[in-house]
């Protein structure tokens, strides 16, 4: 990941002219892409992450990952379905908290869950606690109240146990 230091305006001006001087520079336009997602500017950010979208591009999964988002937040679910599916075939992994949101969009909260219990570990106790925030806001997105105050108990207890400040949080 790039440090960010300006506003995304500015990183994101950056970004264009850097793409347009080395249009192989394929962190150029997924930079740009990540700072219309954050602006919540997706169909910008899709169409400006076409040329990274190439086998030429080595981190083309993560750019696929990024599409797949996009597409997601435009409600373009099957084409998202195809981008995160494309990322996972080239060895994008580990967080699949996407998705599961892409299942839990379209109401299919089985799927969503069957999509979480894949979900592997990364070993670093506040980043699984984080991979973890969906299960009971989609228990809520069903109606199940106090199946989610359940859920959510029961993850404020793990954090408390591995992180006492992340525990806090979820109070």
């Amino acid at each position: 990941a790039v440090a960010r230091f300006d506003s995304n305006a500015r990183m994101m001006a950056r970004d264009k002219v850097w793409a347009a001087m080395y249009p192989d520079s394929f962190a150029a336009y997924y930079g740009y892409s990540m700072g219309a997602l954050e602006e919540g500017r997706y169909a910008d950010g899709l169409a400006f992450l076409t040329p990274a979208l190439t086998p030429r591009n080595p981190t083309q999964g993560n750019a696929r990952f990024l599409q797949g988002v996009l597409l997601l937040a435009l409600n373009r679910y099957p084409e998202a379905k195809t981008a995160f599916q494309q990322a996972e075939s080239m060895g994008v992994g580990g967080d699949k908290l996407e998705m599961a949101e892409l299942y839990a969009a379209q109401r299919d909260f089985a799927g969503a869950r069957n999509v979480l219990q894949t979900q592997r570990a990364s070993g670093m106790a506040g980043k699984d606690v984080s991979l973890q925030m969906d299960e009971h806001l989609f228990l809520l997105d069903e109606g199940k109240w106090q199946a989610a105050l359940k859920s959510l108990a029961a993850l404020q207890a793990r954090a408390t146990a591995d992180n006492p400040d992340q525990g806090l949080a979820l109070e």
